[in-house]
């Protein structure tokens, strides 16, 4: 073999051998893409699984959350829930004074406060009432705290009743004096507690 066709021949060789390179640096490229790619689906696959069973549950949950909402709703109408409703609860005790025809009912009704048990899901707020009235039956008593409890724009708590009977009952006014204390109990908007 002359000189000019080993040079050919080497120089042929050599691109042979490159070209070889090529096709293998091209195939470990090709490999190591294909690796990602199915990396990336096997990711973007759980992906998709995990949203679909977080959409399967919350189309369970769905019924639930909508009876709660009405709930909420309601009670968000009736006044539990929200700020409290001080002038409804005046009307109510002036109309149980008429309807019970109690000689006497007077009440103060304290600054709101948070409930020791509150926290941001469940702000409980509880305005404290003292009430005095003249009854002339123990039970007129045992029917207003009823009555009130009744009420729906609050849960009305009784802390303590005091009774005191008169000496003279002769006299024109009813002979039980009452004084309580009350715990007007309202649901604030969950997030606004503040300890």
């Amino acid at each position: 073999m002359n000189a000019p066709a080993m040079r050919r021949f080497v120089l042929a060789m050599l691109l042979a051998i490159g070209m070889i390179g090529i096709g293998f640096a091209a195939l470990s490229i090709a490999l190591r893409g294909k690796q990602q790619a199915e990396a990336d689906y096997r990711r973007a696959s759980d992906e998709r699984d995990a949203i679909a069973a977080r959409l399967s549950r919350a189309q369970q949950d769905e019924p639930e959350i909508r009876r709660a909402l009405t709930r909420f709703e309601n009670l968000r109408h009736q006044g539990v829930i929200g700020p409290e409703r001080r002038l409804e609860w005046a009307e109510a005790l002036t109309r149980e004074r008429t309807q019970r025809k109690l000689a006497q009912l007077e009440f103060e009704l304290a600054p709101q406060r948070s409930v020791a048990a509150a926290t941001p899901e469940l702000p409980l707020q509880a305005s404290t009432m003292m009430l005095r009235t003249q009854l002339w039956h123990e039970g007129d008593l045992l029917r207003l705290l009823a009555d009130l409890r009744a009420l729906r724009s609050a849960t009305v708590l009784p802390r303590r009743c005091t009774l005191d009977r008169g000496s003279d009952t002769a006299t024109e006014g009813a002979p039980l004096s009452a004084v309580c204390e009350l715990d007007w109990i309202t649901l604030g908007t969950p997030g606004s507690h503040t300890p």
